[in-house]
């Protein structure tokens, strides 16, 4: 049986996230132990080269450039790309 459950980033670090309601949750040592070997692992893949990011697909423009963008990423035109746009000043 699959339970759904969700975690905050702040849980990482074991201790109690007093958030109001619903979000609140006593701390879990176990999340902090998981992270930590998790982010060595990454940090080690990451070394190797074994991790790269997307190819950037840079567009320079003001705000109106970062709603083209978008348009781009929702035509489904690009795949495998990171879009960033660069904004003059």
């Amino acid at each position: 049986m699959v339970k759904p459950d969700w975690v905050l980033g702040p849980m990482i670090f074991g201790q109690r996230i007093g958030w109001p309601g619903p979000y609140q949750q006593d701390g879990k040592p176990e999340l902090r132990e998981f992270a930590s070997a998790y982010f060595g692992m990454l940090q080690r893949i990451l070394d190797e080269g074994r991790l790269r990011a997307h190819p950037l697909r840079v567009m320079e423009g003001d705000l109106g450039t970062v709603i083209e963008g978008m348009a781009v990423l929702r035509s489904g035109v690009i795949s495998g790309e990171k879009i960033v746009v660069k904004l003059k000043q």
